[in-house]
């Protein structure tokens, strides 16, 4: 929510209605962000992202969809590439072999605190969460049973949490034995150490334990998984390729490459993900040139149908 809060911001600094805005009002934001220089053009448009999901959620009008803040966009976009000497770099899927690493790293750990972002950061991916979702589940959204773990997991879109409603699943343990599946045996050090802490059964698992109870049971928000994955891929050394870059979208987009790679149908991938269009799956989520890894089967291979009608 702390885009919708910089945007309200804005419209209050200079007396302008935030809540229905109009285009005027977006257009002077996206011009005050240019002038600004703080935000890429991706980032601009998660911010937009929120602005429109907040409009939809209280039933007014996208102040978003007018061509003239199309035209802005495009403008802000131009001005970006001048500014930095070059295009814009592109969001690319997270590789599973650095997820991996990640999960390594959290169960190898004695710092518990460390264990938590990784845990957070493995299991959004592990879950094809939306930047956000897998923040804000709290210790009562895992059950660990003798065929899995199901799970509740907060519905999130354009960084906003929309309503109370959680979406049910079922997290398979991995082939082989329970004991062995490294996903759900950090999860178990991470459930763990909530109860033995004693702490409320609402407070969000992957919040720092050094938080007091009142802002665990808080949502953690999108900007949760984007700071897990910068110190996360410096500690692990992850650097993008040349002209790509990396960000809390990667983890869902990486998940969902990942397991194409690995021959699921894209309608399949496009369930995990929760989309209602298998379009939106294949445009914007899914990298056809993945390769299937050893770590994607392991974190992923799970989800495999066991009939895959091909």
């Amino acid at each position: 929510m702390w885009r919708w809060r910089a945007f309200v911001a804005f419209c209050t600094d200079r007396l302008l209605v935030p809540l229905p805005a109009d285009a005027a009002t977006i257009v002077g934001y996206i011009a005050y962000e240019n002038e600004r220089k703080a935000l890429a053009p991706n980032s601009l448009g998660k911010y937009l992202s929120t602005i429109r999901s907040i409009h939809a959620l209280t039933g007014c009008p996208d102040p978003t969809a007018a061509h003239v803040v199309a035209l802005a966009v495009a403008g802000y976009k131009a001005v970006h590439a001048a500014h930095v000497g070059s295009q814009s770099p592109k969001r690319l899927p997270i590789p599973a072999e650095f997820i991996m690493q990640a999960l390594c790293l959290g169960i190898g750990t004695a710092n518990i605190e460390l264990s938590h972002r990784c845990g957070g950061l493995v299991w959004a991916y592990i879950l094809f969460n939306r930047p956000g979702a897998a923040a804000d589940m709290r210790y009562r959204d895992f059950r660990v049973t003798a065929d899995g773990v199901q799970c509740q997991v907060p519905f999130f879109k354009g960084g906003v949490r929309r309503g109370a409603a959680r979406i049910a699943t079922m997290v398979p343990y991995a082939a082989g034995h329970p004991g062995d599946d490294k996903a759900i045996c950090l999860l178990r050090r991470l459930l763990g150490d909530h109860v033995r802490h004693r702490r409320h059964p609402d407070e969000r698992l992957f919040a720092p334990g050094y938080w007091p109870s009142s802002r665990r049971a808080a949502d953690l928000g999108a900007g949760a998984t984007n700071m897990w994955l910068a110190e996360l891929a410096a500690r692990l050394n992850l650097r993008p390729p040349l002209g790509g870059t990396y960000s809390g979208h990667s983890l869902r987009s990486g998940a969902a490459s990942a397991a194409y790679s690995l021959g699921f149908p894209v309608e399949v991938v496009a369930g995990l993900c929760t989309h209602r269009s298998v379009n939106t799956t294949l445009r914007h989520y899914i990298a056809v040139r993945f390769r299937a890894t050893a770590e994607a089967q392991e974190l992923l291979g799970r989800d495999r149908p066991t009939d895959l009608h091909l």
